[in-house]
């Protein structure tokens, strides 16, 4: 028998089931079992964080006391530290816990002990990728927070990725000078030239002077060419 069918006014003895003052405390009684049993599901916090609310999240972060925890952090990241906050807990002042804070946080984060990079007994290393000037302060907090006082934090290496695209196409095929412009206005930090043409005597690319490292990025402009300037648009 489920205790949502349960009918208290059947266990009740005969005499009784016809009592207007016992039917009125079988009913008040029987509201009450039900309101509670209706609640139970809510007591299964712990097999269900993937599906709780962030009221309920910023209650666990500070109900298991997680240094690294805040309002501010994305729901993702909520969860992962609050599931996994015991066994951090258990193992805070090792790298297994410094892994395990900065990956629930910044996802694809990663650290290096001394040995792995040739570097001073007790330093390490923390890489990770697309960590903001605002999340900065958070991940110097959760290293410092679960690393052993021993260990010294060498560096942070953060690696921005994003994705440009730029298109440049077969210009000429034979041609004595060929100039490639470039939008000033483009706001990306590298170009990429491929093949602008194939016979050429001179070829002349343009771009924007806010493009530092375009020497480096030029890469099969031409198949044969006498000359090849880069030059700056201001």
């Amino acid at each position: 028998m489920k205790l949502q069918d349960l009918k208290l006014s059947e266990f009740l003895p005969q005499y009784m089931q016809s009592d207007e003052t016992a039917k009125a405390f079988e009913y008040a009684v029987q509201r009450q079992i039900l309101k509670v049993i209706s609640e139970i599901s809510n007591l299964k916090i712990y097999i269900s964080i993937d599906t709780q609310p962030e009221s309920v999240l910023d209650e666990l972060g500070w109900q298991f006391n997680i240094p690294e925890y805040a309002s501010t952090l994305p729901i993702d990241a909520k969860r992962n530290l609050v599931k996994t906050a015991i066994a951090t807990h258990r193992r805070r002042g090792t790298v297994a816990a410094v892994r395990q804070v900065v990956t629930d946080i910044f996802g694809d984060a990663r650290l290096e002990e001394w040995f792995e990079y040739g570097g001073k007994p007790y330093y390490f290393k923390v890489y990770a990728s697309n960590v903001t000037t605002v999340e900065q302060a958070l991940l110097f907090k959760s290293i410092a927070s679960s690393q052993n006082v021993r260990s010294i934090l060498e560096a942070i290496i953060i690696k921005l990725i994003f994705e440009n695209t730029l298109y440049f196409g077969s210009v000429v095929q034979v041609a004595d000078i060929v100039n490639v412009f470039t939008n000033s206005n483009v706001g990306f930090n590298s170009i990429n030239f491929a093949f602008v043409t194939q016979i050429a005597d001179t070829v002349n690319v343009f771009t924007p002077a806010n493009i530092k490292d375009k020497q480096l990025f030029i890469a099969n402009a031409v198949q044969i060419a006498d000359f090849i300037t880069i030059n700056e648009v201001i």
